[in-house]
């Protein structure tokens, strides 16, 4: 997909977010993008770094930063094991590794599952951004407050169609990891509900709320039915296939788009 065509995706997906059900989104500054990219070094640093100056994998559906490609395909080795994602590892040890990891140590498969998992939590964690934009964050939980599920979901994966290229190839590969996580919750002990509840507040770096009064919890509950959409339907992020009568309209008004240029 061209620079262009995905330029006219996310235009006439926020025009349908806004006439079709009230949700504006805030757009992201392009020229912070360009800057990172342009920054980027040959540093083996892992954590910490924003996602357009990582070492990348290219998938079908874009880059993704190689740490997470090895590490959900180290966890999926281990996708039976119980409480994965929930069970921590020691901190103590999980810094060691991540400082070997930094320095550009090959470690992943010497890690245990938990540590695994636990060094994935903190790569989002520590992400200089959420890989779900602060500014888009709102949206997001707007979304889960439409009357029905199909409103829900299309909303959600429309919203998936507007998000940064490295925000939104990172969704898709984590998402797609999780469901198969989950499709293994007899073992493991971890549907997609229960990855929610874990993984939420570490990918919209929400995890350091100090005062959980009603507000608080209410946006955590949100928080967790955001993750829970991208999970079940992590196939259709980016091109919102889930409503095909949504998709079609949308196909429609990016000919007409390109046929104005």
């Amino acid at each position: 997909m061209t620079v262009a065509e995905r330029k006219a995706i996310r235009k006439v997906a926020g025009q349908h977010l806004r006439t079709a059900y009230g949700i504006k989104v805030k757009k992201w500054n392009e020229k912070k993008q360009v800057r990172y990219e342009s920054t980027a070094t040959k540093s083996t640093k892992v954590f910490g770094v924003p996602l357009e100056c990582l070492p990348c994998s290219q998938m079908e559906y874009g880059s993704v930063p190689c740490f997470l490609v090895d590490a959900c395909m180290n966890l999926l080795e281990h996708v039976d094991t119980e409480g994965l994602f929930r069970v921590s590892g020691s901190l103590a040890h999980l810094k060691t590794l991540q400082k070997k990891l930094d320095s550009g140590e090959e470690y992943l498969s010497a890690c245990r599952p938990c540590d695994v998992a636990g060094l994935v939590k903190k790569f989002f964690k520590e992400l200089p951004e959420p890989v779900l934009p602060t500014k888009m964050q709102e949206a997001f939980l707007k979304a889960q407050h439409l009357p029905t599920k199909e409103d829900r979901t299309c909303a959600t994966m429309l919203l998936s169609c507007v998000l940064p290229d490295a925000s939104q190839s990172v969704m898709r590969h984590i998402s797609e990891f999780l469901l198969k996580v989950s499709k293994r919750s007899a073992k493991n002990k971890m549907d997609s509900a229960n990855l929610s509840l874990v993984l939420a507040p570490t990918l919209l770096q929400s995890g350091g709320v100090t005062k959980m009064d009603g507000n608080a919890e209410r946006r955590l509950q949100l928080e967790r039915d955001v993750l829970h959409c991208f999970i079940e339907n992590a196939h259709h992020i980016g091109n919102n296939a889930h409503n095909s009568q949504t998709n079609q309209t949308l196909n429609i008004n990016i000919r007409c788009h390109f046929s104005m240029c």
